[in-house]
């Protein structure tokens, strides 16, 4: 079990069909492509391509958060409008962000492609500010989701 898999054990992703379940081979051929190294990106993708996590609500800062509606899959860049690949070449083209989900606003979920441990930042659509970042690796990000918060609204 690699270290993805682990840290999502408690976790439950789905929304996946068997389209979305990529070879190994597929995503380290995209990976030596767009020039990533980190073989934790390969296991998440292999993992999370196009699922929907039960635990899907991340705070940071004070007040601060991400509530994941799906994680992006790579698809074929070409006809699928919520493929990694389209957004990444019609938003961050030269930048080292790679989408990995988006909110149900539309907001991005980037990770840092070259950095150690794949730092997670938020990119909201509103402002089209600097990604801003959320959590120092992709391990953090996902072993810190949690469900979403029950508001008291008496």
């Amino acid at each position: 079990m690699n270290q993805i898999e682990k840290a999502l054990e408690t976790n439950k992703v789905s929304g996946r069909s068997k389209a979305d379940l990529l070879p190994s081979s597929v995503v380290d051929n995209l990976a030596d492509e767009i020039g990533i190294r980190n073989p934790q990106w390969r296991d998440l993708y292999i993992a999370l391509n196009g699922g929907h996590p039960e635990k899907d609500y991340y705070q940071y800062g004070d007040n601060n958060d991400f509530t994941v509606n799906n994680f992006l899959n790579l698809g074929n860049g070409d006809s699928d409008a919520e493929s990694a690949l389209k957004i990444k070449q019609s938003l961050f083209k030269e930048v080292e962000f790679f989408p990995i989900a988006r909110d149900g606003g539309g907001n991005i979920l980037l990770i840092r492609i070259n950095s150690t441990d794949l730092s997670v930042y938020a990119w909201y659509n509103d402002t089209r500010s600097k990604p801003i970042p959320i959590a120092s690796s992709i391990l953090e990000f996902l072993t810190k989701l949690e469900e979403f918060p029950e508001e008291d609204f008496e």
